[in-house]
């Protein structure tokens, strides 16, 4: 063998035991981390519940923002720095609820 050859030879194996140590202390360890939470699905609805029946009692209908922005425009307070008390513009976009 030439030196070129044994040189790239001896490149290729120190490169397959560089990657060999990361997989073994650092991308092994990410697999692991990478598993399904069978638990999770249980609590969501629970947990939304909670939310809905918070939303319900306080008698404000401030809805989540997932759902809607505004539920009911004639309690909307015109000081609300997200509506930028544009209360007027809302109507033509939104209807009344009640």
């Amino acid at each position: 063998m030439n030196s070129i050859a044994e040189l790239v030879l001896i490149q290729r194996i120190i490169v397959k035991e560089a990657i060999k140590t990361l997989y073994e202390s650092v991308l092994s360890r990410l697999a692991r981390l990478d598993k399904t939470q069978l638990h999770a699905m249980l609590i969501s609805p629970l947990v939304k519940r909670f939310a809905s029946s918070q939303i319900d009692s306080s008698r404000s209908r401030i809805a989540t923002k997932q759902l809607n922005v505004v539920q009911n425009t004639r309690e909307l307070n015109t000081r609300n720095p997200e509506s930028g008390g544009e209360r007027q513009a809302l109507h033509g976009e939104i209807t009344h609820t009640g």
